[in-house]
């Protein structure tokens, strides 16, 4: 995605053509604020392909990228104009890797990237009948990192259908249909989506009893890490955030034999956080699923705990309610 080296051609040059690198563009930019007044100035990045900086020695054959750094109203922000699908001031994540190296005019030093979070809100409404099948809607909203993926796979599949396949990895007869959209262009704002919900075979029915897993949908149905042992840290390209919220109805004539439990769950210094919350109440049920990953970087010495943390995670989105015919 990015160049190195970092500029091919005097910045006039590429002004006059119309074309330049990724690095010259961002570099155009920060003449264009400099000349307007503003605090800029240049940070050079190494991107995720590239590799991790070297912070001991900031040689600059490491680095491929350049962003700016600006202060407006006394607030700090890392500006890259280089992907038209991100706002100015949320650089590429690839570009978003551990450390730069800013040039002002009195020092060079190396400032920590802190990238956005990754952020999803999904709200399913459910009705199930006693054969077992599940429809309603969703609607969700998506921010930061997420809502930028969530454009891209929109740009490839303008109808929406990767919304079935996601559904069709826990439930293989489960369909999306009335699938909708609002915000792709307007790429500062959040991403809203919704769509119809239908899955046949979503429970499982069993003479009196009926067994259902409510959580259809998540990220975290799989635990990425499966050794007891790691000898090197967990990084991460950008916090995580996912909210569930899911309204469920059974079918008349159902009570209910038995729930999850509700969970609430962090690591030290509230690096990871999850919350489960059930909530009954007559024919209707609330399951509530926050998780929140909040750091980029778990130490070896970390991962055991982190491993047990995304353990009880996939554990709680399997977990069944169980109801039974009065």
């Amino acid at each position: 995605r990015f160049n190195s080296p970092l500029t091919r051609n005097p910045l006039d040059e590429s002004f006059e053509n119309k074309k330049g690198t990724a690095s010259e563009r961002n570099l155009m930019l920060l003449a264009l604020l400099k000349e307007h007044g503003v605090k800029a100035y240049p940070v050079l990045v190494s991107s995720l392909e590239n590799g991790k900086p070297v912070t001991n020695y900031p040689f600059l054959s490491q680095f491929d990228h350049v962003i700016v750094y600006t202060e407006l109203d006394g607030k700090g922000n890392f500006i890259d104009i280089t992907n038209s699908m991100l706002p100015c001031n949320m650089p590429d994540p690839d570009a978003m890797n551990k450390a730069g190296l800013m040039i002002t005019d009195e020092t060079v030093g190396w400032v920590e990237l802190k990238p956005e979070a990754a952020s999803a809100k999904l709200l399913f409404n459910l009705s199930l009948t006693p054969e077992g099948r599940l429809s309603g809607d969703l609607s969700t909203s998506h921010e930061g990192y997420d809502a930028y993926f969530e454009r891209l796979n929109w740009k490839k599949d303008k109808e929406g259908k990767f919304w079935t396949e996601r559904l069709q990895s826990n439930f293989p007869d489960a369909k999306a249909t009335e699938i909708k959209c609002e915000g792709i262009e307007k790429i500062e704002d959040p991403l809203m989506t919704s769509c119809q919900i239908n899955v046949e075979e979503a429970a499982t029915v069993a003479g009196d009893m009926i067994y259902l897993s409510p959580i259809i949908f998540t990220d975290f149905s799989e635990n990425p890490f499966k050794k007891e042992t790691r000898l090197f840290p967990v990084e991460r390209s950008y916090p995580v955030k996912e909210q569930e919220v899911i309204n469920l109805t059974i079918p008349e004539g159902y009570s209910i034999e038995s729930l999850p439990e509700s969970v609430n769950l962090s690591l030290p210094n509230k690096s990871a956080n999850f919350k489960y919350l059930v909530n009954p109440n007559g024919n209707k049920i609330q399951i509530i699923s926050k998780i929140e990953m909040s750091d980029t970087f778990y130490a070896p010495d970390q991962y055991g705990a982190l491993k047990n943390f995304m353990d009880i995670i996939v554990q709680k989105m399997g977990e069944q309610i169980v109801l039974k015919k009065a």
